[in-house]
């Protein structure tokens, strides 16, 4: 979703040559659909995922793969998106090969220096060529402690995608639970730090089963969360539905037509923010600073009595959505035509 906006801005100029390098992440039933609805070609090149404890060996892992295939491909700039440790590893791999890169969604902070996430997001900004975030106080976070490079302030390109694909939103799965606009609470635990910390999940999950007994819960079913559940037992999860992770436009609908959203995802709390769906986020912190406050999310931790609490009060309608700032709203593509001409070297074989 984050590369469509700069793959269409950037692939029709005859300056550029577009690879775009799968980390295995989408490598799943509904990948070619979403890359179809999209817009979007295959994948020049797919990285196999490496599925292995160590989280160091994962980033080696990655950070080689991603340097064989930037030297295969001839590779002269990196669009790195993120936060995740493959996004580390591309850079990682950049770096090593002097090959400059820009960071998209630079700045975003939570504060919280416990989490491996927040470590990516500061070495990630601290040896990107450029920068591109959707938040004013990002850009005040990368002056506050780099020094001075090209960026811009934009919309971010997954709102971008949702702004295009939105009038696309397929009720086809909603129809098939035989649930109802608005009726619904939309719920997704996936995030690494969650699912190595089994009380962290445990108390998630026990928040999911609770209110699947007060309203109709959908739970997004990425094959990391099924897997820890079912270590867990599947009756931990009361009468919530889970459903498979399915295409973009499913995906939308989902979002959409939901009554309120809780999650560990950045994404989510992104998404439901711009679409005004009420958001609870089980994370200790979040570095999506604008959806606290000026969208509809309320982070909450991960003590399960504050999630369903949480819950309650924003079907209820207690708490009132706020006004996200105009950034939001902006023509990232535009933007994204304009900046990339400045940054990018005259002819260019971008990975992304």
């Amino acid at each position: 979703m984050k590369v469509a906006p700069l793959f269409h801005t950037l692939s029709p100029k005859s300056t550029i040559l577009h690879h775009l390098i799968d980390c295995g992440y989408h490598a799943k039933p509904y990948a070619a659909t979403t890359y179809s609805q999209l817009g979007l070609p295959a994948p020049t090149l797919r990285i196999r995922e490496l599925r292995d404890r160590s989280r160091q060996r994962r980033i080696d892992y990655y950070a080689d793969s991603f340097g064989r295939a930037f030297h295969d491909l001839n590779i002269d700039y990196v669009l790195v998106y993120g936060d995740l440790d493959t996004s580390l590893a591309a850079s990682i791999a950049a770096r090593r090969d002097g090959i400059p890169y820009c960071q998209i969604e630079a700045g975003l902070r939570s504060g919280d220096c416990t989490d491996y996430e927040e470590s990516n997001r500061v070495l990630l900004d601290a040896h990107a060529h450029a920068w591109v975030t959707h938040s004013l106080e990002a850009v005040q976070n990368l002056n506050r402690r780099f020094r001075p490079r090209p960026y811009l302030v934009t919309a971010s390109p997954t709102i971008q995608t949702l702004r295009t694909h939105l009038p696309h939103a397929s009720e086809k799965v909603v129809r098939r639970l035989g649930l109802k606009r608005g009726a619904y609470v939309l719920a997704s635990v996936h995030r690494q730090e969650t699912l190595n910390n089994p009380t962290w999940f445990r108390e998630a999950v026990c928040a999911i089963r609770e209110l699947s007994y007060l309203v109709p819960v959908v739970l997004l079913g990425y094959r990391s969360t099924v897997a820890s559940v079912r270590s867990m037992g599947l009756e931990e999860l009361g009468k919530a539905i889970v459903v498979d992770t399915c295409s973009y436009h499913d995906y939308l609908g989902l979002i959409s037509w939901a009554k309120a959203v809780v999650t560990d995802s950045s994404g989510l709390q992104d998404e439901s923010s711009f679409l005004g769906v009420p958001c609870v986020t089980f994370r200790r912190r979040t570095h999506r600073v604008d959806t606290v406050e000026f969208g509809g999310n309320e982070v909450v931790g991960y003590d399960r009595r504050a999630i369903v609490k949480a819950t309650i009060r924003r079907l209820s309608g207690e708490l009132n959505q706020g006004i996200l700032p105009d950034v939001w709203y902006t023509d990232a593509g535009a933007a994204f035509a304009r900046f990339f001409q400045i940054v990018l070297p005259a002819k260019t074989n971008l990975a992304e």
